[in-house]
């Protein structure tokens, strides 16, 4: 009988490894993403969509100097480019997925999370949604928000924890 145990779980883990490198485009319209990304900061004014076409919004918080730049991208490490050539000299560059941030690309850890997430949350033990999606944030020197921010809100719903 546990076989039957064990092909279960490796069907489990074939899924969720299927899931997580499968990449389907989001179908969340920008103006939720924008919503989202505002009520993650309650000092800031609306995040606005600085490119539409590369789904980057931009976060105007009274405690920096400049506004946040936020790209929503695959979370592939692949599209960063475009936010990084609208960062500034001197910004600092955040990468944030479910309940993971830091400041260089890790592959490994974002694999780990799209491969687990889904488990979790097939069983319900989870809340995250939105696990096709990635943030990469330039924050403005002399700003210390975003790395302190709790980017995990965005994918449990916006200001709902």
């Amino acid at each position: 009988m546990s076989w039957v145990y064990r092909l279960a779980a490796a069907l489990l883990l074939i899924v969720a490894a299927a899931n997580a490198w499968s990449e389907r485009p989001s179908l969340h319209p920008r103006s939720e993403i924008a919503q989202r990304l505002a009520s993650m900061f309650p000092a800031s004014d609306a995040a606005q969509v600085r490119d539409a076409s590369e789904r980057i919004y931009q976060v105007s918080l009274r405690a920096c100097p400049r506004p946040l730049i936020i790209a929503v991208v695959p979370p592939s490490f692949t599209p960063r480019a475009a936010l990084l050539n609208l960062a500034a000299p001197g910004d600092r560059t955040l990468y944030a997925y479910t309940d993971w941030v830091g400041a260089e690309p890790d592959r490994i850890a974002v694999f780990a999370r799209r491969v687990w997430r889904p488990l979790l949350t097939s069983v319900g033990l989870s809340r995250y949604g939105r696990l096709r999606e990635m943030l990469v944030i330039a924050e403005p020197a002399g700003c210390d928000l975003a790395s302190t921010a709790r980017w995990e809100r965005y994918w449990r719903g916006g200001g709902k924890t």
